[in-house]
């Protein structure tokens, strides 16, 4: 729960940043938490699915965010080097992954 609350914590800030209404009232107070590994084949799988997502629904967002070939991760998490993880479902449609 409190890594749950660390990555909420920062969602939050970014979304009152934004003007976005988030209700924080769900959120408990957040310790000292641990930076979670993440490979960075991880990332950018998750990354070019995003894009993917964006492509189809947002194109606009897709415009903005296409160039970008290594997104900043969320503070939770630490790059490591390392391919996509194995629990990664992974259905090949085209170019695409799902």
């Amino acid at each position: 729960m409190s890594a749950i609350n660390a990555y909420l914590s920062v969602v939050y800030e970014e979304a009152r940043l934004r003007g976005y209404h988030f209700d924080e009232s769900k959120l408990e107070a957040v310790g000292h938490i641990e930076a979670i590994p993440v490979t960075t084949g991880q990332i950018a799988f998750e990354w070019q699915h995003l894009l993917g997502k964006l492509a189809t629904r947002s194109p606009h967002l897709y415009e903005q965010w296409r160039d970008v070939a290594q997104p900043e991760p969320h503070p939770l998490f630490a790059p490591c080097p390392g391919s996509i993880e194995s629990w990664e479902k992974m259905v090949r449609i085209g170019n695409r992954a799902g």
